[in-house]
């Protein structure tokens, strides 16, 4: 059963860019008082904790390695300082096959430079901030 939504989180998140995304998928959960559609699972590279730009301390909820595709459905990459650094290439190199699947791939800010530095934006309709 597919249900669960991924956020990804690394230092300098921009934690403000994942606001309306978390308040929505909370509304739901009260507003259908049934099982909840999605959750959210925060997910890093590793387990350590990362700091956010606004300041946050964020411990993920998972790994890379613990990610379950059969449950995804989605997974979100918000903007952040750090999308160049070695660690976040591992993530990077997942978006294709988890496109290929048909997982939802949601880049914001930066998420979206590193992914069209891979070619990876050349044939999907984005709104990054450039070509």
């Amino acid at each position: 059963m597919k249900k669960v939504i991924y956020i990804y989180i690394l230092d300098t998140m921009a934690d403000w860019e994942i606001g309306y995304i978390l308040q929505s998928i909370s509304m739901e959960k009260l507003l259908n008082k049934d099982t909840p559609k999605y959750c959210i699972k925060t997910v890093g590279f590793n387990k350590k904790a990362i700091k956010t730009l606004g300041g946050l301390t964020i411990i993920p909820d998972c790994s890379l390695d613990e990610i379950n595709e059969d449950e995804m459905v989605a997974i979100l990459l918000p903007g952040a300082d750090r999308w160049n650094d070695d660690n976040q290439k591992l993530i990077l190199a997942k978006v294709p096959s988890y496109m290929d699947k048909g997982i939802l791939v949601a880049a914001i800010c930066g998420a979206t430079i590193a992914l069209s530095d891979l070619g990876i934006l050349n044939n999907c309709l984005h709104t990054s901030n450039s070509l």
